[in-house]
């Protein structure tokens, strides 16, 4: 079992989640090694755009200071981290929250039974700040919720209001 293997059984034993079988199904994309690799990242984000018609990539800003770096080593463009990576932060993810829940209520999503989302739906909390504004809450979540995170940041990324129905599989995949 290599390293980056271990660490994934590791992780699903402690947190009770199956993280290891998704993997091996193929639902869970995992980097190698036992930590996560930012020039990995950068590389497979690259071939992600030159494969795929990506126009907007959604970052949290912490993180952007040790991605930016991998990112122009993985062969980006100052323009094209400028263009694509948009920041995500609290004061964007309420509105995007609203429009999840509002293709949610109407039946415009679709995830075709991905569990690793679904376990991260499930596990979501929101926080209110006193203007109102809310986000997703790690601190208060019973467990991982990093993928309706991400897909939270995809549609504040999106270019124009969804309208359409939207097959998250089809964007996973």
């Amino acid at each position: 079992m290599a390293q980056g293997s271990q660490a994934l059984a590791e992780r699903s034993r402690n947190d009770r989640v199956t993280y290891d079988v998704w993997h091996e199904q193929g639902w869970l994309k995992t980097t190698p090694g036992a930590t996560v690799s930012y020039d990995y990242v950068a590389m497979r984000l690259r071939d992600l755009v030159n494969d795929h018609r990506i126009q907007k990539i959604a970052f949290d800003r912490w993180g952007m200071n040790h991605l930016k770096p991998a990112l122009l080593r993985a062969g980006f463009s100052e323009s094209e981290v400028k263009d694509i990576f948009v920041e995500h932060g609290f004061k964007s993810m309420s509105p995007a929250l609203r429009d999840l829940e509002a293709l949610i209520l109407e039946k415009k999503i679709r995830h075709g039974n991905h569990p690793v989302l679904s376990m991260c739906m499930e596990n979501t909390i929101n926080t209110d700040d006193t203007a109102g504004n809310r986000k997703l809450d790690k601190k208060r979540s019973s467990g991982r919720i990093d993928g309706a995170i991400a897909l939270t940041m995809a549609l504040a990324a999106a270019p124009s209001a969804w309208t359409a129905k939207v097959d998250i599989q089809s964007l996973i995949g």
